[in-house]
């Protein structure tokens, strides 16, 4: 299990450089998902090495501790997440049992007409689970920092705002209609949005970003560059110039999320909304503030 870890958290690396003490750890710290997973989820069929591929997958390249990184996951969850995502039978019907009243009781809210309610949770599982050739299920993206349970309620709440901007009137808030959906806690992550929480946070994040990934987001934020063409640019294969990108914004998201929590005060499920809820709005945020500072 440790091997196939190593293998896919450093493809073109050197995995050699995690140490044998940091790998004890490791080794650990991944059967200890094992064994929490499969106590909480006794039905569900996971092999320890398409585990250990699926949490490589959610660890930072250049984490400088990835035996640290592993730890910090809430195991069962992850474990359930990796068994979604390679479409596992028991981790399904676990989903529906208990997760889809969950979010229908999310989509049901008053802003949406019964006919759209109907069509959305329809394509929630679909949006989740299944995706599309273009992208996979966004039970993918789940990173494992907090509960599955708010994860799985964030993505529900991003597909009813766009199914409620759909609807909204002309001359109504979409903001307010999908205020109206969502109900009083999910308003409040809205209201911190509005608050500039977002902005400050990735304006806090930016500034401590080094100049090579500051200038990346540029060229492909404002220049519109392509990965092809940043990698020509720079003398590197598109998917290393890619994983330099993705690796700038999850910097700037987890410096953005230690400064929700350590400066602002946030509890890290609000800190997570803020950074999670609105539909590209840290990519949005990031390319005005960038804007900014060449003007």
């Amino acid at each position: 299990m440790l091997e196939a870890f190593l293998r896919s958290w450093a493809p073109e690396g050197d995995p050699s450089r995690v140490e044998p003490a940091a790998r004890e750890r490791l080794a650990a710290a991944l059967r200890s998902i094992v064994a929490q997973g499969r106590a909480q989820w006794p039905d569900v069929t996971l092999a320890p090495d398409d585990l250990a591929v699926d949490v490589a997958r959610r660890i930072p390249s250049d984490a400088a501790d990835p035996a640290a990184e592993v730890e910090r996951l809430r195991a069962a969850d992850v474990y359930l997440a990796c068994a979604l995502g390679r479409g596992d039978a028991a981790a399904v019907r676990i989903f529906e049992r208990e997760y889809v009243p969950l979010l229908r009781g999310v989509l049901g809210k008053r802003a949406l007409p019964d006919h759209l309610l109907d069509d959305v949770q329809q394509s929630l599982r679909e949006y989740i689970l299944v995706g599309t050739h273009e992208r996979p299920g966004r039970i993918h993206d789940y990173r494992g920092d907090g509960p599955l349970r708010n994860w799985l309620v964030i993505s529900a709440v991003r597909m009813a705002t766009r199914a409620a901007k759909r609807q909204t009137p002309q001359g109504e808030d979409p903001e307010h209609v999908a205020a109206d959906l969502l109900g009083d806690a999910e308003v409040e992550l809205i209201e911190r949005r509005y608050d500039g929480q977002l902005d400050d946070a990735c304006a806090h994040a930016l500034q401590s970003l080094p100049d090579r990934e500051r200038t990346l987001l540029r060229m492909q934020a404002l220049d519109g560059a392509t990965i092809d063409q940043i990698g020509t640019l720079y003398g590197v294969h598109r998917a290393t110039a890619a994983r330099w990108i993705a690796r700038a914004k999850t910097t700037i998201r987890a410096d953005a999320r230690t400064f929700l929590i350590e400066q602002r005060g946030l509890p890290p499920e609000a800190a997570d909304a803020v950074l999670e809820l609105p539909e590209r709005q840290l990519d949005v945020s990031v390319s005005r503030l960038l804007r900014r500072s060449d003007g």
